[in-house]
């Protein structure tokens, strides 16, 4: 369904678990910011922040499923291409 997220709650979160562990980055390799130090981030938007993050982070392909309420996304996306 559309809100298999709220109609099969414990499925649902089974398998997220399972496809974001299999998605992990080999240990060692993950890019993280270091505890403690802020972030200044030169962004008009919160959607331009996360493009942000993202980048920051060496995240090279971003994956979603988009509705109408991804539009600022698509926006930051276009800016920070």
């Amino acid at each position: 369904g559309h809100f298999s997220n709220l109609d099969h709650p414990e499925e649902f979160t089974n398998a997220l678990i399972v496809h974001l562990r299999r998605g992990a980055a080999p240990a060692g390799s993950r890019k993280v910011p270091r505890l403690g130090e802020p972030m200044h981030l030169d962004a008009d938007t919160v959607a331009h922040a996360v493009m942000r993050i993202i980048a920051a982070r060496g995240v090279e392909k971003f994956f979603s499923n988009s509705g109408t309420d991804f539009t600022p996304i698509i926006d930051a996306l276009a800016k920070y291409h």
